[in-house]
């Protein structure tokens, strides 16, 4: 019941290249016509503790608690990219672009095709706790981040 499904990704070629228009630099969207599982937002594990001191007539309650494992999605960080005020389009149009394809595609174009003024698509705003290829916490679970590593 909390698994993620998705049915847009940016349109590939038949080598698995993301198709880029030679004359405009655009990208497109592709909606399949069966959703793609991408994870599960439960947590692997929930932690939680709770306690309470007091001292000369002073109570003081504390409680600690972590959700460990999942994925979360980021509609803000859509929003964000898609009108280009988030620090990886800045970093992205610093490095001149967003690489792609052995080559570079236009910050906004890109931003603008992956992110919406609503969210942006789901396959590209999942987090996770922990990223296994960078090893960085609350890293992107898809494409940008692998794209622009070398620029955050």
């Amino acid at each position: 019941m909390t698994d993620i499904y998705v049915y847009n990704e940016l349109t590939k070629d038949n080598n698995g290249n993301i198709k880029v228009d030679a004359q405009t630099g655009g990208l497109s969207m592709h909606t399949a016509e069966t959703p793609t599982k991408v994870g599960n937002l439960n947590a692997n594990y929930n932690l939680g503790w709770t306690n309470n001191f007091t001292y000369k007539g002073i109570n003081l309650g504390v409680v600690l608690s972590a959700r460990v494992g999942g994925l979360a999605y980021s509609a803000t960080q859509g929003v964000l990219d898609y009108y280009g005020v988030s620090s990886i389009t800045a970093n992205a149009r610093d490095n001149k672009g967003v690489p792609m394809n052995n080559g570079k595609v236009d910050t906004q174009k890109y931003f603008q095709t992956i992110g919406t003024g609503e969210g942006g698509y789901g396959r590209y705003y999942l987090y996770s706790e922990q990223c296994s290829q960078c090893n960085l916490r609350a890293c992107r679970t898809q494409p940008v981040d692998d794209l622009l590593q070398s620029t955050v």
